[in-house]
């Protein structure tokens, strides 16, 4: 028996859609009214579309549940027992079990680490945490199962219903990547003329752009997906010569709708590609660069496969001259690129080159470059710690705490010198997560790029936008050799990985408008597939059961719950945090009320909030001496940062600020002079080789007016490192 929606379910159905969509468009939101301006506001907006989908989802779920079951428990090994039956797929399994295994290994690797609170919650400077991931891996989740109910659109080609590129006629999962690709297109356009001239305070001129994403590495990530996306759009944007082609009105119009998509998505190809040379962020380049010769030699190398050279997509075939054409055009592309960068790295001496920010980067590339130096040194301490415990390492988010142990004293004056990623997804997953969680993460990756083999032995018609998709990981996994995972990376991550999941879901019988006569011919003789909703057999239940009822009721109390408490509270406790940023030294006297009132709220982010105010609060004093004065912010710091400190024992940098503190008003309180002395030690038990714990140490004796513990102190550190002995030295003469 046919199964419809009503009318209300369908609005539903339309609504999470729109919410799904909306995450998408996150990475547009920035604001200077919350601490880091360019993530907290994408990483709560993000969290609360996701919880308001879910309970959605849930609504459906309990009304249709033969429709909306969750797609792990609906498929197998993502592998096709026949060609044209889409119901025999067995797609999504291993698939979403690996998402799972991933989310699971995390949660152990947190249980087990250095600070379970730091894992679980994460920070509002990268917006991730256990509890951030989870709400990505929902998002899979979610976008997996809707695009596995998304109605047929084969009936007819996406590009002839209107509109430009036809958004209104395309499948959602194209839907939301032309959503993506808009997005970034407009965050590259701000990117490019960020470059240029200053928009505002928080996008100043810059040589190095960061757009609306707020550092100039993690936008090219981002942009690297939204390249690979914007030219899947492209591909499928060449019209079709099978069966829907011919001399008549429907082709014509046909070929102007996909002359306007073939113009606008190569556009934006061209303006995500500028904007990612103007950020100067080389691993990003070279991931870019490293998926596009795949890509090409993929291409090259396909065509050997086909059994039929008939069957090659028309478009691909180039020319008169047919496949022998198609295969030569791709190693021709990878020549010009060689030449081009041999002659970048051939011409780096001359004025050109030197003269040219984004040039000079590329073509200075070398292990004598500072930056490449300073992630050696790194890396090496993140190796000794990775050693520590290699199974299931420090925990997530904890990065620092294991390299503050094992931290290289040559990194002192360096880039990398406060740094809580390493740069590098090996030793980050390894070091935060161990073995288990660094495979995890792989097997993520293989897993996808195992489907994307699948698909393509079986999908003709979309071989080349799966050649793309598998070149686009591998873009991303080089450049994540240099950079770490971010809130936007996520979102991107595993927005791929559940378009994956949908395209071996759908081939290989929806060809989507690139299909070749052979397989046309073919699904013309089969029944019209039904849709997901029309499938089942059982009749539409429209009334909730008390049980189902109880359920729903449950599921918006725990969804205004957590709206409130995970997200509404925490970004008000933030707004209120950067109000203390924002006054100026003569009215910092506010600043203990705007505390207090920040920590009433009792949110996660409080370890974060404490922290940088109190930073910012010592740096206020050293302008406006006056307001070492008042305790009354001290009351309010030093008691949190006690508490934080007996939660998690294991974070250095809130032993220094409570240090700083005490010292500052050591005339109204002396005890804390002792009790400097005593945090400076504990400092280097966490971490003998940073200078943070000497600098306290020499202000102290200054205080007391010991000099001999003062020059003790200056010895021992020029004991470390010369670098960090000069700098404690220099300290110890102006302040003795």
């Amino acid at each position: 028996m046919r199964i419809l929606l009503s009318k209300a379910d369908s609005r539903i159905l339309w609504l999470l859609k729109i919410l799904l969509g909306l995450c998408l468009l996150t990475p547009l939101l920035m604001s200077a009214s919350f601490l880091f301006p360019y993530t907290s506001p994408k990483a709560f907006a993000f969290r609360i579309l996701v919880e308001l989908a879910a309970v959605g989802y849930f609504y459906l779920a309990l009304k249709y549940p033969t429709k909306f079951f969750p797609p792990l428990f609906k498929g197998g090994r993502g592998l096709p027992a026949s060609a044209y039956d889409i119901r025999r797929w067995q797609a999504g399994g291993i698939l979403s079990l690996s998402v799972l295994v991933f989310l699971i290994i995390s949660l152990f690797s947190a249980f087990f680490g250095a600070d379970f609170y730091t894992s679980f919650w994460g920070n509002l400077e990268r917006g991730i945490g256990l509890f951030g991931l989870l709400h990505f891996i929902v998002f899979f989740f979610l976008l997996s199962a809707v695009f596995s109910i998304d109605s047929d659109k084969n009936k007819t080609p996406p590009f002839l219903k209107g509109g430009w590129g036809g958004f209104k006629g395309q499948s959602f999962s194209r839907q939301l990547i032309i959503v993506s690709v808009l997005t970034s297109a407009l965050i590259s356009l701000l990117a490019i003329c960020q470059h240029f001239f200053s928009l505002s305070s928080l996008l100043p001129q810059s040589d190095r752009v960061y757009s609306l994403i707020g550092n100039a590495g993690i936008l090219g990530s981002y942009l690297i997906f939204n390249i690979f996306l914007a030219g899947y759009l492209l591909l499928i944007s060449f019209p079709s010569t099978g069966p829907m082609g011919g001399n008549n009105k429907l082709s014509e119009r046909n070929a102007v709708k996909s002359k306007t998509g073939v113009f606008l998505y190569s556009l934006f190809i061209i303006l995500n590609s500028f904007a990612l040379a103007l950020t100067g962020t080389r691993g990003a380049w070279l991931g870019l660069a490293v998926g596009v010769v795949v890509f090409l030699v993929l291409l090259a190398i396909t065509p050997l496969f086909y059994k039929d050279h008939k069957s090659i997509p028309p478009f691909l075939k180039g020319g008169e001259g047919g496949f022998k054409e198609f295969k030569k055009w791709p190693i021709i592309v990878l020549a010009a690129i060689f030449i081009l960068f041999a002659g970048l790295f051939l011409a780096r001496d001359t004025a050109l080159v030197k003269n040219n920010s984004v040039l000079s980067r590329v073509a200075s590339i070398s292990l004598k470059d500072a930056t490449i130096q300073s992630r050696l040194f790194l890396w090496q301490g993140a190796r000794q710690a990775w050693q520590e415990r290699p199974l299931f390492g420090f925990g997530p988010e904890n990065f620092s705490v294991a390299a503050n142990r094992y931290f290289d004293p040559r990194l002192a004056g360096r880039e990398a010198y406060g740094f809580d990623r390493a740069h590098n997804f090996i030793f980050d997953y390894g070091v935060t997560s161990g073995w288990l969680g660094l495979l995890s993460y792989l097997g993520l990756m293989v897993v996808a790029g195992w489907y994307l083999f699948r698909i393509a032995k079986c999908w003709i018609t979309q071989r080349t936008s799966v050649i793309l998709l598998g070149s686009l990981l591998t873009a991303y996994l080089v450049q994540n050799l240099f950079i770490f995972d971010t809130f936007v990376s996520y979102l991107m991550l595993f927005f791929v990985l559940a378009l994956v999941s949908n395209m071996s879901l759908r081939a290989p019988s929806e060809a989507e408008g690139h299909g070749n006569p052979a397989e046309s011919e073919t699904n013309m003789r089969l029944p019209r597939r039904a849709t997901p909703l029309e499938q089942s057999s059982a009749p539409r239940n429209d009334n909730f059961s008390v049980f189902k009822k109880m359920a729903f009721l449950l599921a918006v109390i725990c969804l205004l719950f957590f709206v409130y408490c995970y997200n509404i509270k925490p970004m008000l406790a933030s707004y209120r945090a950067n109000q203390i940023l924002s006054l100026s030294p003569a009215g910092a006297t506010k600043a203990s009320q705007l505390l207090a009132s920040a920590l009433a709220l009792k949110t996660f982010a409080s370890p974060e909030i404490v922290y940088q105010t109190s930073i910012d609060y010592l740096t206020k004093i050293d302008q406006a001496p006056s307001l070492a004065e008042s305790d009354d912010f001290y009351k309010v710091a030093v008691a949190e940062l006690k508490k934080v400190i007996a939660r998690s024992p294991s974070q250095a940098r809130n032993y220094v600020a409570l240090a700083w503190l005490d010292l500052y008003f050591s005339n109204q309180y002396p005890s804390g002079l002792d009790e400097a002395i005593s945090l400076a030690n504990k400092i280097k038990e966490l971490s003998p080789t940073k200078k943070d714990a000497y600098l306290i140490l020499v202000a102290d004796y200054a205080l007391r007016g010991d000099k001999q513990l003062g020059e003790r102190v200056v010895v021992e550190a020029q004991q470390i490192s010369p670098i960090i002995g000069e700098d404690v030295r220099k300290y110890w003469e102006k302040i003795k």
